[in-house]
């Protein structure tokens, strides 16, 4: 009808809070590596010396390495679990661990031996870091990682808080026809997974204080960014936190995420101290690395022009 209301569209400025979703990871992983060099975390520990409510795994040893490396042999979210995900609120990580009994399963396969992407492995290093550094997760991020990098917004998605500025988040109908508010979420079980809100230019405060030393060493940098080598000697093409490859003259550090309603990607080439940020509040929205090399590529020009 003529006189029906058009729908209230509030436009993403600069402040708009967004899920970040898996970006937590490198987030994360840098936590892990600041305790690492304080001496407080070995990469090559048994993830039991701190985490020692995890149930064992038979014969296998998971290290903290594995564990950032996602060749830890924990799985992933089946189909299912990744489409309806979890609305209880847990209290602790040790809480959060049980969420669809995957704590309990059996591992994919021995350690180490193939890489395997997991959130259920990721979600785990929240537990580590309580325990090495004796704060909450969210203490040590704020404390740590926020604050120093200037993240002024940055902070645990909990989706019952109200928070200035949060988007709303949608998902495609059936056979992607229509838009839809995205169903109801508590990732409180996957903290360090991907239970982070933050801005756009909260996510590039993290990769400036990255490139210019403020949150690791040149020396925790290289090795975070450093495929890891499976015990068969075959490289993956991942390292701790951080999607690696060699393409067109460039190295291309990343990760994307992918929420309940939203995707977010970090696009880093720290060789020129570059990174493009983008989020998005709709589910699959496309291919957003191929976006974000673009990008990085009409601005930066040829890698020759590189400096």
């Amino acid at each position: 009808a003529a006189d029906k209301p058009a729908p209230l569209i509030i436009a993403a400025t600069p402040v708009t809070v967004w899920r970040i979703a898996s970006v937590a990871k490198p987030i994360s992983a840098t936590a892990v590596m600041q305790l690492v060099e304080a001496g407080r975390i070995k990469l090559d520990e048994p993830i039991w010396t701190y985490i020692p409510w995890y149930p064992p795994k038979a014969e296998h040893v998971i290290t903290v390495r594995h564990l950032l490396t996602n060749t830890s042999g924990i799985r992933h979210y089946k189909y299912e679990e990744g489409e309806k995900e979890s609305t209880e609120l847990f209290s602790s990580v040790e809480a959060g661990s049980h969420v669809h009994g995957v704590d309990r399963e059996p591992l994919q396969f021995a350690p180490g031996t193939q890489y395997l992407y997991s959130s259920y492995a990721y979600l785990l290093l929240a537990g580590i870091v309580e325990q090495a550094s004796g704060l909450t997760f969210e203490g040590y991020l704020r404390d740590r990682i926020f604050q120093p990098a200037g993240m002024d917004t940055a902070q645990l998605d909990r989706h019952r808080e109200i928070i200035r500025q949060r988007a709303s988040f949608y998902r495609k109908g059936e056979g992607g026809r229509g838009l839809f508010n995205a169903p109801y979420v508590d990732v409180s079980y996957k903290w360090s997974a991907g239970g982070i809100l933050a801005t756009v230019t909260d996510i590039a405060r993290f990769a400036i204080a990255l490139d210019d030393g403020k949150l690791l060493s040149e020396a925790s940098r290289k090795e975070s960014t450093t495929p890891y080598t499976l015990t068969s000697g075959a490289s993956t093409d991942y390292g701790f936190g951080w999607h690696v490859s060699q393409e067109g003259g460039r190295r291309w550090v990343y990760h994307s995420g992918g929420a309940t309603g939203g995707a977010a990607w970090l696009l880093r080439v720290p060789d020129e101290r570059f990174a493009v940020v983008f989020m998005c509040n709709l589910e699959r929205p496309g291919d957003g690395r191929k976006l974000a090399m673009e990008i990085a590529k009409a601005v930066l020009g040829p890698p020759s022009a590189a400096k």
